[in-house]
């Protein structure tokens, strides 16, 4: 279904491109005159300025070598175009790949007539490129290199891109029926086109359908055999995974995966923009047009948005997730996942939505060398599938919550969001959880209320301390609260003593909010379970951004008097 899906988007969105051409970078422009006399050789640039700059991309014929001496038409590397050898020991194979490019050449200027085949075939017949030319220019063996004759390229005229097209039919020895587009007719027992871009994959591409060990063969069949389709629909789902694998709206990178998206026809929505760069504005308009659609009309019977996850192992493209579904239950479960993840901001007001890398980069003292490849996918798949976020992912901000003593807006996005996206919490619970609960019964979440006021009553008593409560007893009181909580309730008597006599209006908000949270706690437990150490961090979190709100008004009300 992925490939046939591939194969409609290639067919109804993109541009027609001729029969086993492909794009590829050529570094080297040789020019002729009509009668083949040379006129010069340029060095292209992909314009990017890049060290590892390969020349401009250009539409090619195309197949694929695996090892064997085989011919491009009319652009190659400068092995089969030039004969050089770059690498001694392989003189003789030199010499092989540029006769056969020669006589590739040859057979396309009988069967075609072609005025600028001829032309090129003459350049070779007054002798090619001297060896001083090749070593003045410092033409390298693997540098691609192509021809213009008058200004023209020699390989789009029709009659060219027929003969090729016809040169790759006769080249297939197999038979049988395409898994695609159910025609009986030759069937690729190679697939000569590479999926490219996949994270960790090969530099000249991944193969998508390939048996070439005992283990991954089925029936006897081998190679591209084991999925048979013809050459035109190999083509065209691996032109049309190729597109969207280099468009920027149409797949994002997720640690060693990629995600590619694409929708059934022409669509203003682009999901990459949520992962990527939410905005404020963008997210709110998207969860307000979810709760405008009535969920009966949300026209779920007709797939048209397709998503795929691909990873890349040695030599093939991996399929590590694959859906079809509608835009308006992508929105639906994309609004959702943002509503997970809403929160205050540390100063009470509520925050942006958060891109997917900075949530996942988080959970690590250093994401770039740390990162377990499962975070960022399993974020993903969340969005998508509306499935509950793994617990595993709430012990890992835990455990970085504690690591640097301290509670980010991150890391509590994360806990929010793997507590409330269980599937027995609704949506009017996520929403309740944006900011703080004064009347919640989990007594996690009120133990956290309550070490965040015990941390702004310690930081107005002593202006400048370096080492807080939190810094000293998070892990402890997160975990096992009755080991602490004792001795820090004991210890704001003095600290609330010390700001009654500076502060009065301060002394009584701080007084009041312990009075308040003491209340709702009915006991210290000895050991926190997980779940529960998720809502003493919530609570914290949530606590410190009211009072700091609360202060700030406050204080900027005794100043207007």
């Amino acid at each position: 279904m992925l490939l046939t899906r591939l194969v409609e988007f290639t067919q109804n969105r993109l541009k027609v491109s001729p029969v086993m051409y492909a794009s590829r970078p050529v570094r080297w422009l040789i020019d002729l005159d009509e009668k083949g006399d040379f006129l010069g050789i340029t060095m292209l640039t992909d314009g990017t300025g890049r060290k590892n700059d390969r020349g401009k991309s250009m539409n090619l014929p195309h197949n694929t070598r695996t090892g064997d001496i085989k011919a491009k038409l009319l652009s190659d590397n400068g092995e089969y175009v030039l004969g050089i050898c770059g690498n001694k020991k392989k003189a003789k194979k030199t010499q092989q790949c540029h006769r056969a490019f020669i006589a590739l050449l040859e057979d396309c200027a009988k069967k075609t007539d072609e005025q600028s085949v001829l032309a090129v075939l003459k350049f070779y017949e007054q002798g090619s490129l001297s060896i001083d030319k090749i070593k003045e220019k410092n033409i390298q063996s693997k540098d691609e290199i192509t021809f213009r004759v008058a200004n023209k390229f020699p390989f789009k005229p029709e009659s060219v891109r027929n003969f090729w097209a016809e040169k790759n039919v006769e080249d297939v020895n197999s038979k049988g029926q395409c898994i695609i587009c159910g025609k009986n007719g030759p069937v690729l027992q190679t697939i000569p086109h590479k999926i490219k871009r996949i994270p960790d994959g090969q530099t000249a591409g991944n193969s998508i359908i390939s048996a070439n060990e005992k283990p991954f063969e089925s029936y006897g069949l081998k190679n591209s055999l084991i999925a048979p389709t013809c050459p035109k629909c190999a083509e065209d789902f691996s032109r049309g995974l190729n597109y969207l694998l280099e468009e920027k709206g149409t797949h994002i990178r997720v640690g060693p995966s990629v995600y590619v998206f694409w929708t059934k026809s022409e669509s203003d929505f682009s999901i990459c923009d949520f992962f990527k760069e939410p905005k404020s504005e963008q997210v709110m308009a998207l969860i307000n047009s979810v709760k405008k659609v009535d969920t009966g009309s949300l026209g779920l019977d007709e797939a048209d948005f397709f998503a795929v996850s691909l990873s890349a192992s040695g030599a093939r493209v991996v399929v590590r997730d694959y859906i079809e579904t509608t835009v308006a239950e992508v929105k639906t479960m994309l609004s959702r996942w943002f509503e997970l993840q809403r929160l205050v901001n540390t100063d009470g007001l509520d925050s942006d939505p958060m891109a997917i890398y900075p949530l996942a980069a988080s959970l690590y003292r250093d994401a770039n060398k740390e990162m377990s490849p499962h975070v960022l996918p399993s974020l993903v798949g969340s969005a998508f599938h509306g499935n509950p976020l793994p617990k595993w992912l709430l012990s890992l901000a835990l455990n970085r919550n504690i690591a640097d003593r301290q509670v980010t807006r991150p890391r509590v996005a994360i806990i929010k969001m793997v507590l409330y996206s269980q599937k027995d919490q609704n949506i009017t619970e996520v929403k309740n959880m944006v900011e703080l609960d004064v009347n919640s019964k989990n007594q996690g979440y009120q133990l956290g209320r309550l070490m965040a006021v015990l941390e702004s009553i310690q930081k107005e008593a002593s202006k400048g301390i370096k080492s807080t409560i939190t810094d000293r007893f998070y892990g402890s009181a997160s975990t096992a609260p009755a080991s602490v909580f004792g001795r820090l309730l004991s210890g704001s008597k003095a600290h609330l003593a010390k700001i009654r006599k500076n502060k009065k209006w301060l002394y009584d908000i701080l007084e009041e909010r312990l009075e308040q949270v003491c209340g709702q706690i009915t006991s210290f437990p000895s050991i926190l379970k997980l779940n529960d150490q998720g809502m003493f961090a919530l609570g914290y979190y949530h606590q410190k951004a009211d009072t700091r709100k609360e202060i700030a008004n406050r204080s900027k009300n005794k100043e207007d008097k």
